[in-house]
């Protein structure tokens, strides 16, 4: 169970890497691409359960990572970030997109290096376990 929760990190990991990495070249595409999909009422199913999936995973592989402490802080908060997502609401995530729509470029890419770094350690951290 624990290498299939390494997997399920690893391909998160990736997607933020590789996300942060495509919007530090086109910061806008961010906002192309989340504004549509505000509109469908799957989203908010769809963004709890990968929240929860990803809370779990951390959780199960957090022992034999090599962070396991920030792995369970870090899975623990996704779990409450799922909870804590449906009482947020669609609007509020939406007024959100559109402020950091209105962000300068430059702060965007700050915030996609951190991303970048997160992922990053996620990355590393899980790695001691699929070795």
């Amino acid at each position: 169970m624990t290498i299939i929760a390494a997997y399920f990190v690893v391909v998160f990991s990736l997607l933020i890497v590789f996300s942060c990495l495509w919007a530090l070249i086109r910061p806008q595409w961010l906002c192309d691409i989340a504004k549509p999909l505000l509109g469908q009422s799957w989203l908010m199913i769809l963004a709890v359960g990968i929240r929860i999936l990803l809370g779990i995973a951390l959780l199960l592989v957090a022992d034999a990572s090599a962070f396991p402490l920030l792995f369970y802080v870090i899975g623990w908060i996704a779990i409450v970030a799922a909870v804590a997502l449906p009482f947020i609401g669609i609007e509020r995530i939406r007024a959100l997109i559109d402020w950091i729509e209105t962000l300068p470029r430059i702060s965007l890419r700050l915030w996609l290096v951190f991303g970048l770094a997160f992922g990053g350690l996620l990355l590393f951290g899980v790695h001691s376990v699929l070795i």
